[in-house]
């Protein structure tokens, strides 16, 4: 499968992916237990058929309105046939929230009711809670909503309120009736949210079809979801279990349920229409008499060993004073927390924002290639001036060297802001000889160290580059002068990425590290010319010039072997740019012992090929997929500004300060400066 992904695009999910770990970061559970707690005050005796019922829907459906998704409205009738109500018509409506995916048809469903059990003649339920039935279930989904909203997902992703559950799964059955066929053979499965607090242990047991009765195994394509589930709670150490249906309903040979299926709630709707569902819950089903599952606990305070449908027990007063506030706001934080990351892996957006990152960090490391590439560029230039100046000695210099530090900020692409920042140390050593008076030829070799750091202070990379190049200069004084160097060098780069999604007003939902090495090459070529006039003391004129080169950076793949590493195939870019300008250099003039001449250029540019990536190629380790990363086309025409400062200290000692940005550039002002030191032999 391919997949084409757009930096511009990326909006909120990229820069969460991008961003330094928040320290501010929610909680898991606290916008679920928010939702508990109105639900459950606010909204008692919400049965369908009550005034309750569409208050909380409307309530529910605030709850689930966030950014990023499009919500609406299932309202359908039916009669009753349960309760005080039976024979009536009643109206419930579900509701449903969510967002398409990146370049995928398949959807992910997730699902919970918001009505709690309806009176009948026996038992008046107007005052029923449900804390447990379902207010628990209804709150973690309003998380869940919250915490994807501005994450992007490669498959689609919708939540739903089932209404009238409790009347026999009206809600979700109208709700399975109302999907074509083609949406059904297209569901990635159904995660159903009911019941989390009461029950001794957590529970994600599989459907009906999970389970072969004639072979007595499970059946892969429908119990992937629910083992996924599994291995997942194991990796964020919560304690989840499958019902084992080990012990036969008495009196017969059979469990009530066979091994890992579980029961009696929404997600049977999607199980009897041939998706694979996941059946979230709080239980234990090694408990009886019939091992079906509804005797929830051994807890000798609570009566009868369930909760369900009692206004007397299913309420906060009870249940925290038997269980403690604690066992409510664990659920709320393990489920909402196992859940959000199912729902991540199973959308693949994890995988996404990986890419996405990737294509950011490989980008980078060009950059930092590039970075290398311009310092020899400028070490020569300031050789060049030198030259130019024909100031005492400097023209008959055989050997000379070239050293400082630069730190640089990177391209801004598509005004996604990676804040990347470059520190790079580079030395150069340089044989020269003269072939007449304003003729020299030279060649040397240049080596760059450079530490590149992305947002997240955990994401960098490290360069080494070597870089081989032979000159020639022509001029000295007014006139015409001319230049041209070429060069190849090689590179390696150590590059760590790591992968953040959630902080801020949600919490971290995933903070990964991936980590992996490989090299690259840079070759190039670059011709200048000019005229130079000089004016009291300045020397100044125009220039053209044009300038090729070529870098690739070889593919590799990550190591570590988790969901987000990558692997990277062979990028190479081509940049041709061409130059018009102006430059002036003051002759040097002495000040305390020390000759100093500033200079300045100032050159229209214009890129007459792609310049740099725009597009990386990724393929995902944990499913062989292929998603392409854009970055944009290349600004093509823009600004390039120097300012520069050289101080000959002796006769063969010098230093130099210098600034370089860009202006009119869509990319950023990609501004950096350089220290450093020159020393001829």
């Amino acid at each position: 499968m391919r997949h084409s992904l757009s930096l511009p695009t990326l909006g909120a999910a990229v820069l969460l992916a991008l961003a330094a770990y928040p320290a501010q970061a929610d909680e898991y559970g606290n916008y679920g237990k928010q939702t508990l707690m109105q639900l459950i005050n606010d909204y008692p005796g919400r049965s369908t058929g009550s005034s309750k019922e569409p208050q909380a829907a409307e309530f529910m459906r605030g709850r689930m309105a966030h950014g990023g998704y499009q919500q609406s409205e299932q309202p359908f009738s039916f009669t009753a046939s349960r309760g005080i109500l039976s024979g009536q018509t009643l109206n419930s409506k579900n509701i449903v929230v969510s967002k398409q995916g990146q370049g995928s048809d398949q959807t992910l469903y997730v699902g919970a009711h918001y009505d709690t059990a309806f009176s009948t003649a026996r038992l008046d339920r107007s005052t029923l809670q449900g804390l447990d039935d379902n207010s628990s279930g209804a709150a973690v989904l309003t998380e869940l909503t919250r915490n994807l909203a501005n994450i992007d997902t490669e498959h689609n992703l919708s939540f739903i309120a089932f209404g009238a559950e409790e009347m026999g799964l009206v809600g979700s059955k109208h709700f399975v009736a109302q999907m074509s066929a083609a949406e059904r053979a297209k569901a990635i499965g159904m995660y159903n949210l009911d019941s989390l607090i009461t029950g001794d242990f957590m529970y994600a047991n599989g459907g009906d079809l999970s389970y072969d009765r004639a072979s007595g195994q499970s059946v892969p394509r429908y119990a992937a979801l629910r083992d996924h589930a599994l291995a997942v709670a194991k990796e964020l150490g919560i304690t989840v279990k499958m019902n084992q249906g080990d012990k036969p309903v008495p009196g017969t040979n059979e469990p009530y349920k066979p091994k890992g299926v579980g029961c009696c709630s929404d997600q049977e709707s999607f199980d009897a229409a041939g998706m694979p569902v996941v059946a979230f819950e709080a239980t234990n089903w090694d408990l009886g008499p019939d091992f079906d599952g509804y005797t929830q606990t051994d807890n000798p305070g609570i009566p009868g060993g369930s909760t369900w449908h009692n206004p007397a027990t299913d309420n906060w007063q009870f249940l925290t004073s038997v269980l403690g506030e604690e066992r409510v706001d664990q659920r709320m934080r393990d489920f909402s927390r196992l859940l959000t990351r199912l729902i991540v892996e199973q959308t693949n957006a994890d995988i996404l924002a990986s890419a996405r990152q990737g294509g950011a960090a490989l980008n980078q490391a060009h950059n930092a290639m590039r970075l290398s590439q311009s310092g020899m560029h400028d070490a020569l230039s300031r050789r060049y001036l030198a030259l130019q100046q024909g100031g005492e000695g400097v023209g008959d210099a055989q050997v000379w060297t070239d050293g400082g530090y630069t730190y640089a900020a990177p391209a801004y692409i598509n005004d996604v802001n990676p804040a990347q920042r470059t520190h790079q140390g580079q030395i150069g050593i340089y044989l020269e000889q003269p072939l007449g008076a304003k003729t020299h030829l030279g060649g040397g070799l240049a080596y760059a160290v450079g530490y590149n750091k992305m947002q997240d202070s955990r994401s960098k990379i490290n360069s080494q580059d070597l870089l081989a190049t032979l000159y020639i200069h022509h001029g000295q004084g007014s006139g015409w002068w001319g230049n041209a160097n070429a060069h190849y060098g090689r590179s390696r780069l150590n590059i760590t990425r790591n992968i953040v999604m959630g902080g801020g007003d949600i919490p971290v939902i995933l903070d990964r590290t991936e980590q992996g090495n490989t090299k690259g090459s840079i070759a190039g070529a670059r011709v200048q010319t000019g005229w130079i006039w000089q004016h009291q003391n300045v020397d100044h004129g125009p220039y053209a010039g044009l300038d090729y080169s070529r870098i690739r950076i070889d593919g590799y793949g990550e190591t570590g072997g988790s969901r987000t590493a990558l692997s990277f195939k062979d990028h190479t870019s081509h940049s041709l740019e061409g130059q018009i300008g102006y430059q002036a250099a003051a002759n040097q003039w002495e000040a305390g012992g020390v000759k100093w001449s500033p200079y300045a250029r100032a050159a229209w540019v214009h890129e007459f090929k792609d310049g740099r990536f725009q597009r990386v190629d990724t393929v995902a380790q944990i499913d062989q997929g292929s998603r392409s990363v854009w970055l944009g086309d290349t600004d093509k025409s823009f600004a390039r500004i120097t300012l520069g400062l050289q101080a000959q200290i002796t006769p063969r000692l010098g230093a130099y300060a210098e600034l370089n940005t860009r202006l009119a550039h869509k990319e950023g002002k990609q501004p950096s400066g350089s220290l450093g030191v020159q020393y001829r032999f």
